[in-house]
C-alpha cells in the first residue's frame, strides 16, 4: 500500500503503533489500491538509479568542498565541472600539507 493512502487513516501522531492501526484500517477498505511487487529487473534499475543520484550528490559536495578550500587561499574557481577539473590539473601554491589533502580529494573526485 502506498503511504499516501494509509496516511488518511492515521488519526494521531506518527508512531509505529498508530501507523500499524492505520494500515490495518486501510487494508479493510474497499477499492484500496495496493502496490505491485517489483520483479528483479525493476529492483536492479531502481537500485542503480538511487545509487547514481547518491554518487552525483557526493560529487557535487566534494567539488564544492574543493572550491571552498581553494577560495580560502585566494583562488577562485568557476562553478562548473570543467573549471574545477582544470584547476585540479594546474599546479597550485597551497601549503604542502594542504597539497597532500588536495591530492586525496582529487583522487576521490576522480573515483566518483
Amino acid at each position: 500500500m502506498s503511504p499516501k493512502h494509509v496516511k488518511l487513516y492515521v488519526s494521531k501522531q506518527k508512531t509505529d503503533v498508530n501507523d500499524a492501526i492505520g494500515i490495518s484500517i486501510a487494508t479493510i477498505q474497499p477499492n484500496m489500491p495496493l502496490s505491485l511487487v517489483k520483479n528483479i529487473e525493476q529492483q536492479i534499475l531502481q537500485t542503480l538509479t538511487v545509487s547514481r543520484k547518491l554518487l552525483y550528490k557526493q560529487l557535487t559536495q566534494l567539488g564544492n568542498h574543493i572550491r571552498a578550500l581553494f577560495y580560502e587561499y585566494g583562488h577562485t574557481i568557476a562553478r562548473s565541472k570543467k573549471a574545477l577539473k582544470e584547476a585540479l590539473l594546474e599546479s597550485n601554491d597551497l601549503p604542502e600539507i594542504l597539497s597532500q589533502l588536495l591530492n586525496i580529494l582529487k583522487a576521490q573526485y576522480k573515483q566518483i
